[in-house]
């Protein structure tokens, strides 16, 4: 294990003071790791008190109409054209038939 994997690993991680062995190991063995781990752990517990900016006014009234508005549903010819939707892909090699794949997009 480096420093730059174990910082990847507990920046993708959840819970960064809960350690795997192999994270924990390195941690005992590397002083700035520890440090570096201490200090995100700081910054984890205080970004909830950090103060939110209010949202422009404009911004709020138009989140008040779209909660407010009522859904209309999808048209029966949008639904069934979401469903046969393909997607290509330009670099794959080999037959036209291979290049396309089926995408559900539920």
């Amino acid at each position: 294990m480096n420093c730059e994997a174990l910082h990847s690993r507990l920046l993708g991680s959840e819970k960064p003071d809960r350690l795997t062995a192999d994270l924990a190991a390195h941690l005992k063995s590397c002083a700035a790791c520890r440090k570096w781990q201490r200090r995100l752990l700081h910054l984890e517990r205080n970004v909830a008190l950090l103060p939110v900016a209010p949202a422009p006014r404009g911004k709020l009234e138009f989140v008040r109409q779209f909660v407010a508005a009522e859904l209309e549903p999808l048209p029966e010819s949008a639904k069934s054209r979401r469903n046969r939707q393909t997607v290509r892909r330009p670099f794959r090699r080999g037959n036209s038939r291979s290049s396309r794949r089926r995408c559900d997009p539920r």
